[in-house]
């Protein structure tokens, strides 16, 4: 099984910013522009729906490292990103903590069980929604 292990989570966001990453860059250098909110939140949190910030650092993990698929923990994810210029700082911000990315080989059922786990503690109401407090 083939192993990566990269430092500095929030280096790969700024892959999809279009942005050359500088892993000694200081707080309030300049990085990129977003053009548009990228939330964090659509009501429920990161932790339990998909959102846009979710999807992005998904995308960009995925760019960064070369891997067909990643998977981000949205409970890590903590506020939104939003428009305009936004610094080293901005970025780093968004994310709880300073994580390592993992890259791995797996197969498609080995994704699928990971996929299964990840939702395995859901819980759905009478309305067919996710029941945030017996989740």
């Amino acid at each position: 099984m083939k192993k990566l292990i990269c430092g500095f989570l929030a280096a790969a966001i700024l892959c999809l910013l279009s942005c050359t990453p500088a892993l000694a860059a200081e707080d309030d250098a300049i990085v990129g522009t977003v053009d548009t909110l990228i939330r964090e939140n659509t009501g429920y949190g990161s932790a339990i729906e998909e959102t846009d910030l979710g999807d992005v650092t998904a995308d960009a993990l995925a760019a960064a490292s070369g891997a067909d698929v990643a998977i981000v923990n949205g409970g890590e994810l903590r506020c939104n990103l939003q428009p305009g210029q936004r610094t080293w700082g901005d970025v780093a911000s968004i994310f709880e903590e300073n994580r390592t990315l993992a890259v791995a080989d797996i197969t498609a059922a080995q994704l699928w069980s990971i996929l299964e786990y990840g939702v395995s503690y859901s819980v759905l109401g009478e309305d067919e929604k996710i029941d945030t407090e017996r989740s």
